[in-house]
């Protein structure tokens, strides 16, 4: 989940990161844009989807709505907030964050920067550079 203030990149980032599993050849999709439905599983589990009416579709800046792969719903495990590069720790050691009650991972990454935040979800998730 793509956390941050309006404008941060956070639509921007995700299409990025469509685009870094496709070259290595993992298997991956966004959710939904924008609004998402956060639905609490058992104890500990976060699933997300989107509202029927934006399924599929994205708001790019400056063009408009595109339609986008999507999948109906997912698990949420991971939270990437966009802040600014400033707040940003230089050797970060392992974060965790609450959502609804649940423990989740964490990680920071800059907003308006999504190069950098790619490369920062990518070590994140253990998938090379």
């Amino acid at each position: 989940m793509i956390e941050g203030k309006s404008g941060a990149g956070k639509t921007s980032l995700g299409l990025g990161m469509l685009n870094a599993a496709r070259i290595r050849g993992i298997d991956f999709a966004m959710v939904c844009d924008d609004q998402a439905l956060i639905n609490i599983q058992g104890n500990n589990e976060l699933w997300v989807k989107a509202p029927v009416s934006i399924a599929g579709k994205v708001e790019l800046y400056g063009a408009g709505i595109a339609e986008v792969e999507h999948v109906d719903h997912c698990q949420i495990q991971l939270v990437c907030e966009l802040i600014n590069q400033t707040d940003i720790m230089r050797y970060p050691c392992p974060l965790n964050c609450i959502r609804f009650g649940i423990k989740l991972d964490y990680v920071q990454a800059p907003w308006q920067h999504e190069a950098q935040s790619i490369r920062i979800l990518l070590q994140k998730l253990s998938l090379s550079l």
